[in-house]
């Protein structure tokens, strides 16, 4: 029974992942899973996390592998991963990370920066 009480969350993750934007709500989900409410909720539960906690996680991962193909604005991002409310999807950012969307996007171009001129120093 563990076992398949584990497996909820990356069962959620895998699903979400399909359409990372969408408005996901949790009676359709567990209408797709052919589960009550109250049995999502209390398999989450039993691994120590939330609908919307597994979402926001996903969500998050899916704006970094986004921050690595071009360079979108923050609108742009929030929009891609879903959020409605720009404001919404920074603060979640924050928290999630430790750093504003800005200090990440400044962190990242500096990495990029020293990635390129690394092999140069051999020479």
């Amino acid at each position: 029974m563990k076992k398949l009480i584990n497996n909820c969350q990356n069962k959620l993750t895998q699903y979400f992942n399909d359409a990372p934007k969408a408005n996901h709500i949790i009676a359709s989900v567990c209408d797709n899973f052919v589960l009550s409410k109250s049995t999502l909720m209390r398999r989450l539960k039993y691994e120590n996390t939330q609908f919307r906690d597994v979402l926001a996680e996903l969500r998050m991962g899916y704006v970094l592998s986004l921050l690595q193909t071009k360079p979108y604005s923050h609108i742009e991002l929030a929009h891609l991963c879903g959020y409605k409310s720009e404001a919404r999807f920074a603060q979640r950012f924050q928290h999630q990370f430790g750093l504003s969307l800005k200090q990440y996007k400044k962190k990242l171009n500096l990495s990029k920066i020293n990635t390129v001129h690394l092999p140069y120093l051999f020479y």
